[in-house]
């Protein structure tokens, strides 16, 4: 066999090996697509799954953070309500009273909306305190003793 043949005999083999190895993978790609597909449907259904469990994880953290909020709320209200106690005053009103200085008097309307009002004295000559937020008027000192009438003598008009 001279060169020239034997060149074109293993160039006609090589093609001939390219050609069968493109049949073959023609064919295993055929066979694969319905896999490859399958596998993409699963994929995008993991990613709606990690994207659904994202938000919710999102909503379970944003929920979490308003309870603690609220946690720290009502530790802040109950620490502040401790020293405070219900009690009934010398005028005979039923209010919170502080014991810590300065000893003052709250308004029990407002203490259950969760506000501390301290009651002020209307005026120095009267029993009566009020709340400077709701205005309701509360007897927090005795009442003052009714004045003693004053006797005027009766003079009559013959002397």
């Amino acid at each position: 066999m001279d060169p020239v043949s034997a060149v074109a005999a293993f160039n006609a083999l090589k093609s001939a090996k390219s050609l069968l190895s493109g049949a073959f993978d023609a064919r295993v790609q055929e066979d694969a697509r319905p896999l490859i597909i399958e596998a993409q449907r699963h994929v995008s259904e993991a990613y709606d799954s990690i994207f659904a469990l994202r938000e919710e994880t999102f909503r379970l953290q944003n929920a979490n953070h308003d309870l603690a909020r609220r946690v720290e709320v009502a530790d802040l209200w109950s620490s502040r309500i401790a020293s405070y106690t219900l009690t009934r005053t010398a005028g005979g009103a039923t209010v919170y009273q502080a014991s810590t200085d300065p000893v003052h008097f709250a308004c029990p309307r407002c203490y259950e909306s969760k506000t501390i009002q301290i009651l002020q004295p209307i005026a120095s000559w009267s029993h009566f305190s009020e709340c400077p937020a709701c205005q309701v008027k509360y007897p927090t000192k005795p009442e003052p003793p009714a004045p003693m009438p004053v006797s005027v003598p009766r003079y009559d008009s013959d002397y």
